[in-house]
């Protein structure tokens, strides 16, 4: 399936997920490391941060979630994005004074974050069906690897051009900015709505479904593996230190991003992709694991650089296999048919927990070594370990 023969809604939720995603991700990562640079390295402050950051982003999932259900998902979307470029804005007013104001602006930053994912997840979820999701996810994916590469491209040209290093995050800054405003020309939700938001009854539900708590279990680990505190801000920070300067991390990162970014795309040219998401999430917890167990006993530039190519890899073909399989659940469980909305709710406080806990591990750090990262490191294999047991238990329960 071509993208031609994806719909004009279909298009447009990627294309306002793309300018979100360049926006969001370039504005954490570089917040994170601001933060870090203007505190004098102060870890637990970073930590701080970004545990109240998922923490707000979570409850923005339950909070927002009934509005969405019942008809106000515009509203809630175009909230979200001047929220978030309001939290921008500030941060680039304040400069080198954003230290002193990391908790307000990682709970404002969480929440108007997480009230843009619940009404995505929502109104995808509503828009696709077992027929063309794959092939949904592996284009929007697809984009997401190209939002990687531009983003540290666009810095390092910026760093590489500025001599002023504050003036260079404040232009990061506004062009994300001005990523997450064009996003507000996508801005309309359509999707079915329902008056009723029934939480506590989805819960009771799934608790006792077949392969959910294999799935929330899997969503954990897998979760805080891909996307947790080793991914943004650990390994960036010891790259900066190792390279001694942002303008050198930032091109790193630009050459071997684009070694990757036709992963997503290639998977995405086949129309009977679905056949091939199985094996995508073995082979996606394959490279991960590898990339992990060179970290631990070496951190250099060759090893990032080898860890970067394979965490991205098999971070996108987990996205896509574990997108589609999640979104799957709901069309192969008739109970909670109904109750779509507050299926990702629930979904989305099992992913978070294992997010959040790597940030706490992080709050405990004394520095920035590779000998302080191994604990951490070796918990995520054992975690890997486990992710694969729950897998396979979750693709029989699914007969998939």
């Amino acid at each position: 399936m071509a993208t031609s023969q994806l719909s004009r809604h279909l298009r447009a939720l990627i294309a306002r997920h793309t300018l979100f995603l360049y926006a969001r991700d370039s504005f954490r990562l570089f917040t994170n490391l601001y933060l870090f640079e203007t505190s004098d390295g102060d870890l637990q402050l970073v930590a701080i941060f970004n545990i109240l950051f998922l923490v707000f982003h979570t409850a923005a999932f339950p909070l927002c979630a009934g509005p969405v259900k019942k008809g106000r998902g515009t509203g809630n979307l175009v909230s979200a994005l001047l929220g978030l470029a309001a939290t921008m804005t500030t941060v680039l007013l304040l400069g080198e004074e954003t230290a002193q104001w990391y908790v307000p602006l990682g709970i404002v930053f969480g929440f108007f974050n997480g009230q843009y994912w619940i009404v995505a997840h929502a109104e995808s979820l509503d828009a696709t069906d077992e027929s063309n999701r794959a092939t949904f996810f592996s284009y929007r994916q697809s984009l997401r690897l190209a939002t990687a590469v531009l983003m540290p491209a666009i810095a390092w040209t910026i760093f590489a051009t500025t001599s002023n290093d504050a003036l260079a995050y404040q232009m990061i800054f506004a062009l994300a900015i001005a990523a997450i405003l064009s996003a507000l020309f996508f801005a309309k939700v359509t999707m079915k709505t329902s008056e009723t938001f029934l939480l506590r009854q989805t819960w009771q539900t799934l608790r006792k479904t077949p392969g959910f708590l294999a799935l929330g279990g899997y969503s954990t680990i897998s979760t805080a593996v891909v996307r947790g505190a080793i991914v943004t801000p650990l390994l960036p920070f010891l790259l900066v230190d190792l390279l001694e300067g942002t303008t050198q991390f930032t091109m790193v990162e630009t050459i071997t991003q684009c070694s990757v970014i036709l992963i997503s795309v290639t998977f995405a040219r086949y129309q009977k992709n679905a056949d091939r998401i199985v094996s995508m999430g073995y082979v996606a917890l394959f490279l991960i694991a590898t990339g992990l167990f060179m970290l631990f006993f070496e951190a250099s530039l060759f090893t990032y650089g080898l860890y970067l190519v394979l965490n991205i890899t098999g971070a996108s073909a987990m996205a896509i296999s574990w997108s589609t399989i999640s979104y799957n659940f709901v069309s192969h469980t008739p109970t909670i048919a109904q109750q779509d909305v507050e299926y990702i709710v629930i979904r989305e406080f099992f992913g978070l927990s294992g997010y959040t806990a790597t940030f706490v591990f992080l709050y405990f750090f004394d520095s920035l070594t590779l000998e302080a990262l191994r604990p951490l490191l070796f918990t995520l294999l054992l975690g890997l370990v486990v992710s694969g047991l729950l897998y396979k238990r979750l693709v029989k329960a699914f007969a998939i």
